[in-house]
């Protein structure tokens, strides 16, 4: 494994180790090369306890002894920590920071759960599959995608006796994640419903951070101010972009920078199609507005995939949305 593992490092190929089978210590140089370790929580402890035999006990519910106890590995080597929590979910601590959460898939009632057996399996190699596909992104926006995907496969993995017959398709997980994603969105009332894993993020409006500038140490006369001083917010966990108006004097790419810096993600990528449209955008009568308003709807999902987010907002100002009988539809 040392080997392999060293070998694939030094050529750039991502390594993830499954922690399960025999029951041995793991040397930081092996740690070291691995992306992703993935125990579950029994081997967890194993692992935590060959470096500190005072490390505290961890809990499936209790995220912060989870959290602590991967910060141990790390300290020892390892870079992104990736525990496996059953009916629990999951959650991963990268190396950057930023700690993530996957509650577990839920099945429709009356669905029995027939053989736990390879469902850390599936859920590892569901992981390994999603990430392969994920043409190097590594955002926090696409490594939850990989734990959603890799929780449906293991899931499904329930669903059947024997560890191999029970071993989903890519397709059957596609379909069941798809399902469940509508579903435990569709179920939520407003407030949550009382459950712990708030499934929202909150943002603020973004041009309301150059206001008050005598509460902020730095003039507060640009975009990458206002980000920095939306993420000092607590509580605030994403920023929604106007676009083209707040990419003027940086780039996408300058944003993710700053977002990574102050712990904040982008939720959406808002078009606000510039005054020239105000005859209309998408259905100027000038076709060259036309072309150049979808040019523009194009950029901005260009700019909202480098930021890693998947949600961009067409806000049809000059399309009827203020004044329906202006402008035909």
């Amino acid at each position: 494994n040392l080997m392999l593992a060293e070998r694939a490092h030094h050529n750039g190929i991502t390594v993830l180790q499954d922690i399960g089978g025999e029951e041995r210590d793991m040397s930081n140089e092996m740690m070291s090369y691995c992306d992703y370790i993935m125990p579950n929580l029994t081997e967890l402890r194993r692992l935590v306890k060959s470096f500190d035999e005072t490390a505290v006990e961890v809990d499936p519910t209790d995220h912060d002894s989870i959290v602590k106890c991967a910060k141990i590995l790390q300290k020892n080597g390892a870079r992104n920590v990736l525990v496996t929590l059953g009916e629990q979910g999951s959650l991963l601590v990268m190396n950057d920071g930023n700690i993530i959460f996957q509650e577990p898939c839920d099945f429709d009632q009356g669905v029995q759960i027939v053989d736990e057996t390879g469902a850390g399996d599936c859920y590892r190699a569901g992981f390994a599959v999603a990430l392969s596909e994920n043409n190097g992104v590594i955002d926090a926006s696409s490594i939850q995608e990989c734990m959603r995907f890799a929780s449906g496969a293991g899931a499904l993995a329930c669903l059947k006796e024997g560890a191999v017959p029970s071993i989903p398709t890519r397709d059957e997980v596609k379909a069941f994640i798809e399902k469940n994603l509508a579903k435990s969105v569709s179920s939520i009332p407003r407030g949550g419903g009382g459950n712990e894993n708030f499934p929202y993020m909150f943002g603020s409006r973004l041009n309301s951070m150059k206001d008050r500038p005598e509460l902020w140490p730095n003039p507060v006369d640009n975009v990458k101010e206002w980000v920095k001083r939306q993420g000092a917010v607590k509580g605030l966990g994403c920023v929604d972009f106007n676009y083209p108006q707040h990419f003027q004097s940086w780039t996408s790419k300058d944003a993710k920078k700053v977002l990574d810096e102050v712990g904040l993600v982008a939720g959406a990528v808002c078009l606000r199609y510039p005054s020239k449209f105000a005859r209309g955008a998408m259905n100027h009568p000038d076709e060259a507005l036309r072309r150049e308003a979808i040019q523009l709807t194009k950029e901005a999902a260009v700019v909202a995939k480098e930021l890693g987010c998947d949600e961009v907002v067409i806000w049809s100002a000059f399309d009827g949305y203020d004044y329906p009988f202006q402008v035909k539809y």
